[in-house]
Parts: structure tokens; C-alpha cells; sequence
């Protein structure tokens, strides 16, 4: 998926996960907001010459379980908006 971001500083990418309910509601799991700044430092910290998705485990927020958590692989790329 792609994004457009505002703000670097202010944008969060928002989960929400859904357990998928067949012939009844579907039920909440949990949901996890990851800050694009955050995800910016971390990639360009480890960035090599060209950008390499990177991999994370997040917690999830306002579930029920214990250890609940999400894989989120991502890789950023900011382009300049003027040349496009």
C-alpha cells in the first residue's frame, strides 16, 4: 500500500485489526498506531545504499490477549513533490 504523509513529524499509520465473522459481526482483535517519523529513523539508520523493507513486531493496543501483536514490513520512500 501507499501512503500520502502530510507531516513526517505529526502522520501515524493506524492498524486496526478485525477477526472476520462469517454470518455474524465481525469481532475486534486490537489496533496499533506506529508513528511514520519513528519508521523513517529506524529505516534510514540502518538504510544501505538502496531502501530495504524493513521488519516489525508491534504491540497491539485495546485487545484482550496477552501477547498480541502484528508483523508490519514497510519501507519508506520520500520523494520531492515538486518533481513529480
Amino acid at each position: 500500500m501507499q501512503f500520502y504523509i502530510k507531516s513526517l513529524s505529526d502522520d501515524r499509520l493506524c492498524i486496526t485489526l478485525m477477526l472476520k465473522g462469517y454470518f455474524r459481526p465481525n469481532d475486534f482483535v486490537g489496533r496499533a498506531e506506529l508513528l511514520v517519523q519513528r519508521l523513517w529513523q529506524e529505516q534510514k539508520a540502518k538504510q544501505q545504499q538502496h531502501p530495504v523493507p524493513q521488519v516489525i513486531k508491534v504491540a497491539l493496543q485495546e485487545t484482550t490477549a496477552k501477547d498480541a501483536y502484528v508483523v508490519v514490513k514497510y519501507s519508506v520512500i520520500l520523494f520531492d513533490k515538486h518533481n513529480s
